[in-house]
């Protein structure tokens, strides 16, 4: 990877970090923050091998493991890049249900799916420019989100596009639950 490779990959990691901790936080300033019924005990990084990742189109050697957070919810993310198109993807498993991220004012729900017989939400993040595809499994939502305006990527339909790709190729490898 070149020197402008490289500080852009920087750039993208620190927009998802940045992402990532204001993106499905599942509450606003005035709402109580959801309780945890279950906590997670898997993490995106560990689940997912060389095979799903190949499959999904991900370059598994750019994994990057976040910092667990727990508050106001669990949550679980590992990044990575997408080199077709060129992108950050991260893959979390977070504490909180699919309803309470649907009813999160932040997001626009573009699409209502069925991945693997999990229900699946596709929603745009636009103050984040992100997309993020929520598929509900037990004990939380499995999340891929993808980030626009700053790779490959333009425009939020061709995130939300890629983020619901990478969710239905990584189906057959769910974890029975988060």
């Amino acid at each position: 990877m070149g020197a402008t490779a490289v500080r852009s990959f920087g750039a993208m990691m620190a927009v998802v970090a940045i992402g990532t901790s204001l993106a499905a936080c599942g509450t606003s300033q005035d709402e109580k923050p959801p309780e945890i019924e279950e906590s997670l005990t898997s993490h995106p990084c560990d689940v997912f091998g060389p095979e799903a990742l190949s499959t999904a189109g991900i370059d598994g050697s750019s994994a990057e493991r976040y910092d667990d957070r727990e508050e106001p919810f669990q949550r679980r993310t590992c990044a990575y890049i997408s080199r077709d198109p060129y992108s950050m993807v991260s893959v979390s498993f977070n504490g909180l249900s699919l309803s309470e991220v649907e009813g999160d004012s932040r997001f626009t729900v573009s699409d209502e799916a069925d991945i693997a017989g999990h229900r699946a939400v596709v929603h745009d993040y636009p103050r984040g420019l992100q997309c993020l595809a929520s598929v509900e499994i037990e004990h939380g939502v499995l999340e891929v989100m993808v980030g626009y305006q700053q790779s490959d990527i333009e425009t939020a339909d061709q995130a939300c596009s890629l983020a619901l790709q990478v969710a239905e190729d990584l189906a057959p490898y769910f974890p029975e639950h988060l």
